[in-house]
C-alpha cells in the first residue's frame, strides 16, 4: 500500500475515497493537487 510503502503519510491524507463519494469531505481543490487512490485490499479484508 502506499502508506505503508512511506510513499505518502497519513497527514497528506485528505479524505478516504469513500467520504469523497458521499460528499461528506471533499476531494483536490486545484489541478495542482492529485489524487492518489491505492486499490489494494486491505488485510483485514484477506
Amino acid at each position: 500500500m502506499t502508506l505503508e510503502a512511506g510513499l505518502v503519510t497519513r497527514t497528506k491524507v485528505r479524505a478516504e475515497l469513500g467520504e469523497i463519494v458521499v460528499g461528506k469531505k471533499e476531494g483536490h481543490s486545484s489541478n495542482h493537487e492529485i489524487t492518489i487512490f491505492d486499490i489494494s485490499i486491505p488485510r483485514a479484508w484477506r
